[in-house]
């Protein structure tokens, strides 16, 4: 094979910031986890970004732990509740697959005061991670991308394979791409592995 018959692969941390090379763009990826019913672990890392972005900001302007009753800590609270009651719980919405132990420990802080430090979720974050590329990706790159008859009239994706539809929610979608080129906009570093 010619070098240029070669194709060379993405890199995951390439495509939320939607810098990989066509046909694997960010676009195609969320398409992708969507049909494959995973999209809550990409959801799951970007709102663990956002999370780690606003107690960041919160506690430099407001380092005192004694004022967690100020609006900024009590609007980090209830991202944090929200973070594991959604992904975290279980049978929570979008509950990612991660070890029991792991979950636990993230469980029992839903009783603190105080809203938890960002690297709580390290482990967490690291593990959907690890799923992401060791699986999720490989699929992504392994499968051809969708023809344009599998899209239905409207622009929504349309699953035909066993004689029905399924309708993707194109908000949800259309939200988490938004945020993650924003994300990568700001140098949030979204997708660097926990150490």
């Amino acid at each position: 094979m010619h070098s240029d018959q070669c194709q060379s692969f993405p890199t995951l941390a390439s495509i939320p910031s939607d810098t990989a090379p066509p046909p694997w763009t960010l676009d195609k990826f969320v398409d992708h986890l969507t049909a494959n019913h995973c999209l809550e672990t990409l959801e799951f890392i970007h709102y663990s970004s956002i999370y780690r972005m606003c107690y960041e900001k919160v506690t430099c302007t407001t380092p005192s732990r004694s004022t967690s009753s100020t609006p900024g800590y009590e609007h980090l609270r209830s991202l944090w509740v929200c973070l594991i009651n959604t992904y975290i719980a279980p049978n929570g919405k979008r509950e990612v697959n991660i070890p029991f132990d792991v979950k636990a420990r993230l469980l029992a802080t839903r009783q603190s005061d105080d809203p938890p430090s960002p690297s709580m979720l390290d482990s967490a974050v690291s593990l959907v991670y690890d799923l992401i590329e060791s699986s999720i990706m490989v699929s992504f790159l392994s499968f051809p991308i969708p023809s344009k008859q599998e899209v239905g009239g409207n622009g929504r994706r349309a699953h035909r394979k066993f004689g029905w539809t399924l309708w993707w929610n194109d908000v949800r979608k259309s939200k988490l791409r938004w945020g993650l080129r924003r994300l990568s906009g700001l140098g949030s570093g979204t997708w660097k592995k926990a150490p």
